[in-house]
């Protein structure tokens, strides 16, 4: 499946939680975290190549 592939390519899993703690470890590093912020997660499906 499409996941397992992505999964073999990205760092760590796709799960929300890994996602939402990743980005927080971004922003605090870049010194901009929020609890406020929002993370807006978004999966998209390849339908056609050249």
């Amino acid at each position: 499946m499409l996941i397992s592939r992505l999964q073999q390519q990205i760092k760590g899993d796709l799960s929300l939680s890994y996602r939402r703690k990743e980005h927080q470890n971004f922003f605090e590093r870049e010194n901009s975290y929020s609890e406020n912020m929002e993370l807006i997660f978004e999966e998209f499906e390849l339908i056609e190549t050249e």
